[in-house]
């Protein structure tokens, strides 16, 4: 699905939710957001990056063979949170 997608569907599920943003300026802000978010992951050397109700991301540093050389590639592993993180953030 594209961001415009996820926008007119959060649209039409959450009353309120972006209800008072035209379709335009809430693009920007959802595609903002996300851009911030890939901004806080690719800063990440090590560890886990946490965005609430979305998930978490794993940044760790691994070596691997490219042409014929070792080299550190950063590699990120996205965990969705689960039913009882999600129970819990609730309650909270």
């Amino acid at each position: 699905m594209k961001v415009t997608d996820y926008v007119q569907q959060a649209k039409k599920e959450k009353s309120g939710a972006l209800a008072d943003l035209p379709d335009k300026k809430a693009d920007t802000l959802v595609r903002k957001v996300l851009e911030l978010i890939g901004q806080e992951i690719d800063s990440a050397q090590e560890g886990v990056v946490k965005i609430g109700g979305l998930g978490s991301f794993r940044v760790r540093q691994v070596e691997r063979e490219v042409e014929g050389e070792k080299k550190l590639v950063k590699q990120i592993v996205f965990r969705r949170p689960d039913v009882k993180d999600k129970e819990k953030s609730t309650d909270d």
